[in-house]
């Protein structure tokens, strides 16, 4: 995918709790928030612009059509026209910046050991082949959510960041985002698992 034309910059990192804490881009964090405030706008700027045109949202009829008005008729098409095109690349540009924030993002979860979803389940599946069969159910939940502790820690951060920043409704599509990304790794450790020839571990019967 390429790089968002708005968030040519490189990522800015921090360390927290001895794990990476991803942060939102102000200029992301900016322009998300303009284009969904221009995308609720606009339908309210057309419609002020269709009443100062003929003071109709349809053309009025014969009856009704005033003189200074007459025009209204060749008026209405192509600010309906113009308008829907900026409203068209409102959408483009917003679904875009979403996807790059969400995708670098999760990228910088990814290049980290101790927040890559993948990394920390192949290391819990690892101790929990060399546990066999004694390790209880008790004993694997305990140690999946030790494994995870930091990864939790850091997504914990970067969603009060990111609720911080974003108006609620952004907020709810770059979580969605993000959440999809990272999914994929997870999607990625299942489909491994299911192409692994060992069927003797204790991690594929659970």
């Amino acid at each position: 995918m390429a790089q968002w034309a708005w968030a040519q910059d490189s990522p800015r990192k921090g360390v927290l709790n001895d794990g990476p804490r991803v942060l939102l881009m102000v200029r992301e964090a900016v322009l998300l928030n303009s284009f969904k405030r221009l995308m609720v706008a606009v339908p309210i700027y057309e419609a002020s612009i269709n009443r100062w045109s003929g003071g109709h949202a349809v053309p009025p009829g014969p009856a009704e059509m005033a003189p200074e008005f007459s025009g209204y008729q060749d008026i209405a098409p192509i600010v309906g026209a113009q308008f829907a095109q900026v409203v068209k690349e409102l959408r483009t540009e917003y679904s875009s910046g979403v996807s790059s924030t969400c995708q670098r993002m999760s990228a910088a979860l990814s290049a980290s050991p101790t927040t890559s979803i993948f990394t920390l389940l192949n290391q819990a599946k690892v101790a929990s082949a060399q546990a066999g069969t004694n390790m209880t159910q008790m004993q694997q939940q305990a140690m999946i959510e030790s494994i995870s502790s930091s990864m939790f820690s850091c997504l914990n951060d970067v969603l009060s960041n990111l609720a911080a920043a974003l108006d609620s409704r952004v907020f709810v599509a770059v979580a969605r985002g993000l959440w999809d990304f990272i999914g994929r790794d997870l999607l990625d450790f299942v489909e491994n698992l299911q192409e692994s020839k060992d069927n003797r571990g204790a991690w594929r019967t659970r």
